[in-house]
């Protein structure tokens, strides 16, 4: 048996992945989406970061070689690595391996990553430096694109020196729980939720578990599942915990739960209520974040806010009033977007209801990229409010919860009358990937949406081409965002309510 890089970088994620992986017991429902969070795809990061190698490296930095090539693969008895790239140093008269990466930072999983090459191909050459080639985040894209601005190289030798011990350590580790006949005894994740072998990692997990706690480590969960329970009405008291005992917030989500009641901080909730001012603006924006800049005055991987949904309450006693935007042409979308909120947002001092900082942080950089509009800009951002703050800062919190602000969780808990479920655009990450296939086709290399994580996540997703219906997506994708911005008004009427009753 030998071990490749892709089952030690699975071993990382969690021992028993690992054994389900090489045991064909991974959940074949969620097999796509576990490779895609471990294995960065970037194929168009990929195309141009070997126009790069050949243009700009090669003839810079290696003297115009012909000793280079793409896409090695080496191994030994027991391990096996495919490195991206491999040149010789002729003034050195070693070997040194570069590894392409499709994000615009060096994560420890990249380092680990290189290691694991370094070991094996190091008993096939001598090695003189190891780089990680990737994104450069400063890189601001103006007239056409400038490859060589668009890369950096990077050197972590030394890094990968220091942890050469430790990755054989893990590597070895590795090859024997691929090799174990039963999984009794290996080690588990903490994410259930992204888990690709649920009945391996988690058998007969309550519905309410421990790692449903926010923001709670692997050292705490892992010391309450051994001395207590993995349900979490058994979590003790913090006197048990000891030095894993639980953060401010964290206690009180445990405590909800166990009581089977919310936590209702009235004076609170009505203290950040008075703050709205009418009339109302509820602001949602869409958006596209691909790792080759498109435009001038983006960089790699920066958000194109392409549509939004606005509903309008002019008085308290007023009916509301819709708006939307949605590019539908292949042009930097946030120009007309803002051109648009400019005529649907007055400078009328009425608060623009946000959920979470994604609007404020989109609109700090529209305004970089479009000083023109900076004072409009820094006027909307005077008047955000942001709704999620009562959840985030647990001023409601709710059993049902379970420890999460995103809105896709709060809204069945306080609107069950209104849902996502059956819509064919129900997540950012759909609405991304079919707005991109109908302006662009698709082929592009972005990074994935991750409601679970409330954020962006980190990892380079490829939208892969497909000729889709313009008109059908259209449709979707404003019945979806104006979904988002209505379940903002019912949200916030819900809290109203309740902190009257």
């Amino acid at each position: 048996m030998k071990i490749s890089k892709s089952e030690y970088l699975i071993y990382l994620d969690a021992p028993m992945h690992l054994w389900a992986y090489v045991h064909n017991k991974l959940d074949p429902n969620t097999i796509d989406t576990f490779t895609k969070h471990l294995f960065e795809q970037g194929y168009e990061v990929q195309k141009y970061a070997k126009e790069y190698v050949e243009k700009i490296l090669i003839p810079n930095s290696y003297n115009n070689t012909n000793q280079f090539n793409f896409e090695v693969t080496k191994s030994d008895q027991l391990f096996e690595a495919r490195i991206d790239l491999l040149v010789f140093n002729e003034k050195e008269e070693d070997w040194d391996l570069i590894e392409i990466k499709s994000t615009n930072d060096i994560k420890p999983v990249h380092q680990k990553d290189l290691t694991f090459q370094y070991l094996v191909f190091s008993k096939h050459f001598k090695i003189g430096k190891c780089y990680i080639l990737h994104l450069n985040k400063e890189y601001v894209r103006k007239g056409k694109l400038s490859i060589k601005e668009l890369f950096t190289l990077t050197d972590i030798t030394e890094e990968v020196f220091k942890l050469a011990e430790e990755v054989n350590i893990e590597r070895f580790k590795a090859l024997e729980i691929a090799s174990l006949n039963d999984y009794k005894g290996v080690d588990t994740c903490i994410k259930p939720k992204e888990c690709p072998c649920k009945e391996l990692c988690h058998p007969l997990l309550p519905s309410y578990s421990i790692y449903d706690i926010s923001r709670i480590t692997e050292k705490k969960v892992n010391f309450i599942k051994d001395n207590y329970s993995t349900d979490i009405k058994n979590v003790p008291s913090d006197n048990q915990l000891g030095k894993y005992k639980l953060t401010e917030n964290q206690r009180r989500q445990v405590n909800v739960a166990q009581k089977g009641s919310p936590f209702i901080d009235i004076s609170g909730i009505k203290s950040f209520l008075e703050k709205l001012k009418y009339p109302l603006y509820f602001l949602d924006y869409e958006s596209f974040n691909p790792a080759i800049p498109m435009y001038d005055n983006y960089k790699p991987y920066d958000q194109m806010p392409f549509q939004y949904s606005l509903h309008i309450k002019k008085s308290k006693s007023s009916d509301f009033i819709h708006r939307e935007y949605l590019e539908c042409l292949p042009v930097d979308p946030s120009v007309g977007l803002i051109n648009s909120l400019i005529k649907d947002i007055p400078l009328d001092g009425g608060s623009v209801i946000i959920w979470s900082k994604f609007e404020r942080t989109q609109n700090n950089a529209m305004s970089r990229r479009y000083p023109d509009k900076s004072e409009f800009i820094k006027n909307i951002n005077l008047r955000l409010w942001d709704l999620m703050e009562i959840f985030h800062k647990q001023m409601l919190v709710f059993p049902e919860f379970k420890g999460s602000y995103s809105i896709k969780n709060i809204l069945p808990v306080l609107v069950p009358e209104l849902s996502y479920k059956g819509m064919p655009i129900a997540d950012g990450s759909t609405a991304m990937t079919k707005w991109v296939q109908m302006v662009y086709g698709g082929g592009i290399t972005a990074k994935d949406y991750s409601e679970s994580q409330e954020d962006f996540s980190t990892e380079a997703i490829d939208i892969p081409k497909e000729s889709v219906n313009k008109e059908e997506v259209k449709k979707n994708l404003l019945e979806y965002c104006k979904l988002d911005t209505w379940a903002m008004v019912k949200i916030l009427e819900k809290v109203g309510s309740i902190i009257k009753a």
